[in-house]
């Protein structure tokens, strides 16, 4: 999932920019964590000056706000 957020990059930032809320459903050890930093990247890439703190912040904000949303199992 986390290569198709990469690929489809700038329509994905156009959705989210447009309020869309993001469900990820899956792996919860590799898959869910894979996916949170493909979006930390593109908050990076789409906003200037941004760093690691700052799309971390911006990732919890859309948690916050009930627009991002896991429901992960633990592969073992």
């Amino acid at each position: 999932m986390q290569h198709r957020i990469a690929a489809e990059a700038d329509e994905v930032w156009e959705l989210l920019d447009a309020g869309a809320r993001v469900y990820v459903c899956g792996d919860g050890s590799r898959m869910a964590p894979g996916v949170r930093d493909a979006f930390r990247t593109l908050y990076r890439e789409r906003t200037p000056d941004a760093d690691e703190a700052a799309a971390e912040q911006w990732l919890d904000g859309l948690v916050q706000a009930g627009r991002y949303v896991e429901d992960v199992y633990a592969a073992g």
